[in-house]
């Protein structure tokens, strides 16, 4: 066996295992209202604080959650087995005219979401680091904000002098919206 071989066998390995490992770890998700987030550097490497996630929930035919996959595309850019199975089963059931079992496929689907390390200044542990689990364009909203912030030379992410988001969730389900905004005073001080 090559070195190059070992190497992608090991790195495969790595994720396998880590995609194992992240089932267990059950991410913070915004409660309705506002919610005063300080997202912190990376847990791994300083300059990459955010991860890339998602998760396949798959149903049974009377909606009950039946299982949960990590899913590998949208987690680690890999082929996903659980999303290929997906989308052949959603092309035989449009092929065979079975519209029940489409919708709930397209249910199971993995939707792109975002990991971070923050505190949430509203929780019962305000300095506690969780990871956070953040909607694709509620993180892209927070990046166009970071980016003004870094633009004029002020490291956002800073545990200590950096700045909380304040994100409002409102409705539910697939009528759920979010307001993201960059707070107007550092976490116990006003800023500027």
């Amino acid at each position: 066996m090559s070195l190059a071989d070992l190497k992608n066998r090991l790195n495969n390995r790595k994720a396998e295992q880590a995609a194992k490992k992240a089932q267990y770890i059950k991410p913070v998700r915004f409660q309705a209202g506002k919610n005063r987030i300080r997202v912190l550097p990376g847990w791994k490497e300083p300059d990459v604080f955010y991860h890339d996630f998602g998760m396949h929930y798959v149903k049974d035919k009377e909606s009950k959650l039946a299982a949960v996959y990590v899913c590998t595309d949208k987690t680690y850019g890999k082929e996903c087995p659980v999303c290929s199975a997906i989308y052949e089963g959603i092309k035989v059931a449009k092929d065979t005219g079975n519209l029940g079992m489409e919708k709930l496929l397209g249910q199971a689907k993995a939707s792109g979401r975002v990991l971070v390390n923050a505190l949430m200044r509203d929780s019962a542990e305000p300095n506690k680091p969780v990871v956070v689990e953040l909607p694709a364009g509620v993180f892209d909203s927070m990046v166009d904000q970071m980016m003004v912030y870094l633009d004029e030379g002020e490291e956002i992410t800073n545990p200590a002098s950096g700045y909380d988001f304040i994100v409002t969730k409102t409705g539910s389900g697939i009528d759920t919206e979010y307001s993201v905004a960059v707070s107007p005073e550092i976490y116990g001080c006003r800023i500027r």
